[in-house]
């Protein structure tokens, strides 16, 4: 069975809005989204989907329930299956354990109920505390207004050793739940706790569904204490797998194009103050591929903002370094470096929107802050420079995945230093998904092996092609294992990504796809392909094209089942294991059977 509190962690990851406007359009009204049923006809729209609920509902039909549900329903899915497949979009592995521990559950939802109290507590104590002039005055000198702080959940921690201790006394709420919450700590000689926060403002940290998690303090006027506190990890929080202010970004922005990564809660909330609603930050901690992996889930660029200094140009390289490892084709990244002394907070306070959008919009691309930070580590006006900034260059283009961004990034090295593309790739040692550094290697093994195959599945790739081009809507519904196989394959490459496109874009049609393909040149073709006529009814076009996905994973599985038996038949019998040997066996025996005269 799976574990309950894996269950709600996973909803608590996945948001039903995404995941239902995957799969149809969904219109905004007032605080829910609505869209025609997918699981009956009609013509007027009664299908709502809740995004603070979680949940979908259908007047019409009287479907309903959580994304899971709507999952297993849409794709025909059990439940263990819908659960994969979520779990799979949102980068989590579901635990192996057998049986369900409901005691898990209990004490997650208890450290959740906590978190709300607390953040219920700072928010009043905001506006009733004695001492909340000098919280107030804070906020109010760099620019938030009331709007902000009640969007944000903004709140004051009294000073004092105790408050929060008696508070929760009060509503008679267990001291060990608010204790695992890390809102309180033991004293140490002598019994009861003491409060965690103490005069300071805080910044509620939600998940992506709006529940608190944890808080962020930020001291007042005690230079002696550290200057942010955040909550210690629990059952519920993890910082390097949050990032704040994700959960008001998509509140406040339903088709967000791109986040910015910046280093402090208050950038978040002062950026958010001058109409710039697509930041988020990290906890304290650098940006890792976890964080840049859950952000490329929701939009398709990234822009990293850095302090102009040294410490800020090392914490944009460690970006970088994470980000190479997860960036592919169809994402982008932009570095903004801002003026020594000035974070985004203070910049945007003086200089405004537009100005700072300026600085977006001019800020390096990922090739450029590349290749400067190459040039201040290793000046590349020597030959020994260059030597060296190559050795460094390499390890990190090997990182990324084959594509046109690799591609560019080699040649813009080979530009700088004066090689040939080719030749660096074969100097350097950077390798492409086939392990081989040469093109004609790549198609010289892939030939030799499965030529008979290739040609057959070449022919079914292009007519899958056309009929997706002229029906981009059909690529919503594909299966996830049809996707894992494609994504495996060089030669599904572009089909694995039109089929990804399609299935995280919110709205598909044929218009939007051509655009999306403008602005790939590699895709160009397929609007030549959109054109050809097809002669299918819509029910007809779906069952062909879903016959056609199936037959090239058929072909796709079968090269792989040969050149695993190739491999094997090729070893020594004596270093096979005993399930090798048992593999091996079966397939002669198959091949014997289908050589054997009938009897």
């Amino acid at each position: 069975m799976i574990p309950d509190d894996f269950i709600d962690e996973l909803l608590t990851r996945v948001d039903i809005v995404d995941v239902v406007g995957s799969r149809l359009r969904l219109k905004k009204m007032g605080q829910n989204y609505n869209g025609l049923c997918p699981f009956h006809d009609e013509k007027t729209p009664s299908f709502s989907v809740s995004q603070d609920k979680q949940l979908y509902h259908c007047f019409g039909c009287k479907a309903g329930g959580n994304v899971i549900k709507f999952v297993r329903e849409i794709d025909g899915l059990d439940f263990p299956a819908a659960v994969e497949s979520l779990s799979r979009s949102v980068g989590l592995e579901i635990p192996t354990e057998e049986k369900t521990d409901s005691q898990e559950t209990k004490k997650r939802n208890a450290i959740y109920g906590a978190l709300q109290v607390a953040g219920d507590f700072f928010r009043q104590n905001l506006r009733e505390s004695r001492h909340k002039d000098r919280a107030v005055a804070y906020f109010k000198g760099r620019g938030i207004d009331g709007s902000i702080a009640r969007d944000f959940g903004l709140g004051y921690a009294p000073p004092g050793w105790d408050n929060l201790v008696k508070y929760f006394s009060q509503k008679e709420i267990n001291e060990k739940e608010v204790l695992d919450a890390g809102l309180i700590a033991p004293r140490e000689n002598e019994r009861g706790f003491y409060d965690r926060f103490r005069d300071r403002v805080i910044f509620p940290i939600r998940d992506p569904r709006g529940r608190i998690i944890a808080f962020g303090g930020r001291v007042l006027e005690d230079q002696t204490k550290p200057k942010y506190l955040n909550s210690p990890e629990s059952q519920v929080f993890r910082k390097n797998l949050e990032l704040y202010g994700i959960y008001e970004a998509r509140k406040r922005s339903r088709k967000l194009e791109m986040l910015m990564v910046v280093e402090g809660y208050m950038d978040v909330v002062a950026l958010a103050q001058n109409e710039i609603n697509f930041s988020v930050a990290t906890l304290g901690t650098a940006i890792n591929s976890q964080q840049i992996k859950s952000i490329f889930r929701i939009v398709p660029k990234v822009v990293f903002c850095f302090d102009g200094d040294v410490a800020g140009r090392n914490a944009a390289w460690k970006g970088l370094v994470a980000l190479l490892s997860v960036i592919e084709d169809g994402y982008s990244a932009k570095f903004l470096f801002l003026p020594d002394g000035e974070d985004p907070d203070s910049m945007v306070r003086k200089e405004g929107k537009e100005k700072f959008m300026s600085r977006i919009e001019s800020s390096k691309t990922l090739a450029e802050f590349f290749l400067d930070s190459l040039q201040s580590m290793s000046p590349m006006d020597t030959e020994e420079g260059k030597a060296t900034a190559v050795k460094k260059a390499a390890p990190l283009i090997n990182l990324i995945r084959e594509g046109v961004l690799k591609e560019i990034l080699i040649n813009a090295l080979s530009s700088k230093i004066g090689i040939d593309a080719a030749r660096l790739r074969n100097l350097a040692g950077i390798k492409d998904n086939l392990g081989v550094s040469e093109p004609n290697q790549i198609e010289e093994k892939t030939k030799l092996k499965f030529q008979t195959n290739r040609s057959k599945s070449t022919f079914l790739i292009e007519y899958a092609l056309s009929l997706f081009a002229a029906n981009p809507e059909l690529g919503l519904m594909v299966d996830s294992e049809i996707l894992d196989i494609f994504q495996e394959d060089i030669e599904c490459k572009v089909l694995f990504e039109i089929l990804s496109w399609a299935i995280e874009t919110v709205e598909v049609d044929k218009d939007i796809f051509h655009q999306y393909c403008e602005k790939k040149p590699h895709l160009g073709y397929l609007k030549k392909m959109a054109s050809r006529e097809i002669i299918l009814t819509s029910e007809e076009l779906q069952e062909e094209f879903g016959d056609t996905l199936k037959k090239i994973a058929s072909l796709k599985k079968n090269d792989r089942e040969s050149q695993f038996i190739s491999t094997l038949a090729k070893r020594p019998l004596g270093e096979l294991t005993e399930e090798e040997k048992k593999v091996l066996s079966n397939f002669r025996k198959k091949r014997a059977n289908r050589g054997a005269p009938p009897n």
